[in-house]
């Protein structure tokens, strides 16, 4: 077995070789790799406080973050960035401009800038913001506050696979500052690098590994994957994630 998992590695460092030969450009960071629930293992709620929240890691065009509500995130926006949640744990509600909807596990919601809202509730979520998440968020003090936007809420469901495909890809949401995809592998997903976009990819279901550049590691439901604009990857195996690129994706995708 060793033998074996030592021959992989060695042929993928092959191709990664082959791979960043074709590729244009350079990785613009590092890699992270997070897995739920373990991340969350150190998040604590004070009495006091109504929620937490984590930083998970920051890629050059995105930030990404979990958010632990004991009882509320109390209303708030954010001025200039997209904010795309993914519900990990519990039920709640999303409040936008006085309207209510229920949240569950699995469910992502799509936030566009300058749209108040607020998750009430017991919930894990986790958050990308694109652009980086640097001193933008407002808590609104009084009234309902600014509602230039529309949230989307969204139903993770995996794509059909077609038989002569290795993987399937559908957009989930569109939005200027990102796109939400959902991707399901039966043997894998091709070397490929995004020229000017960064990748967050959340795990649903599925096990198997996932490679960035040189960094190799075994993935499945909860393992989270931050990939940075110019940083070519594949994975390995049969899996279903969702994908949260920043800024749009719009033919920015290239196979090797």
């Amino acid at each position: 077995m060793r033998r074996r998992e030592a021959l992989r590695v060695v042929g993928s460092t092959a191709l990664w070789i082959l791979g960043r030969g074709l590729a244009l450009g350079r990785a613009t960071g590092e890699p992270i790799f997070r897995r739920y629930p373990e991340l969350a293992a150190d998040v604590a709620v004070a009495p006091d406080r109504p929620f937490g929240v984590k930083g998970l890691g920051e890629t050059p065009l995105g930030t990404s973050v979990l958010i632990r509500t004991r009882t509320e995130q109390p209303l708030h926006y954010h001025r200039e960035r997209l904010e795309v949640a993914l519900v990990l744990q519990g039920e709640g509600r999303l409040v936008v401009g006085g309207r209510e909807a229920t949240l569950r596990p699995g469910q992502l919601v799509v936030i566009p800038p300058m749209t108040a809202h607020a998750f009430v509730g017991q919930m894990d979520i986790l958050s990308r913001f694109s652009p980086k998440l640097m001193g933008d968020v407002v808590f609104v003090q009084a009234g309902s506050g600014p509602n230039e936007g529309t949230p989307l809420i969204l139903d993770y469901r995996p794509p059909e696979i077609p038989q002569d495909r290795p993987f399937a890809a559908t957009p989930l949401a569109n939005a200027p500052l990102g796109t939400v995809v959902a991707v399901a592998t039966r043997l894998g997903q091709p070397w490929h690098y995004h020229r000017s976009k960064d990748e967050q990819i959340y795990v649903v279901a599925g096990e198997g590994v996932a490679q960035v550049e040189l960094t190799r590691k075994r993935v499945g439901p909860g393992s989270l994957v931050l990939v940075p604009a110019g940083a070519i990857h594949q994975f390995q195996g049969s899996l279903q994630f969702v994908s949260v690129f920043g800024p749009a994706l719009m033919g920015d995708v290239v196979f090797l």
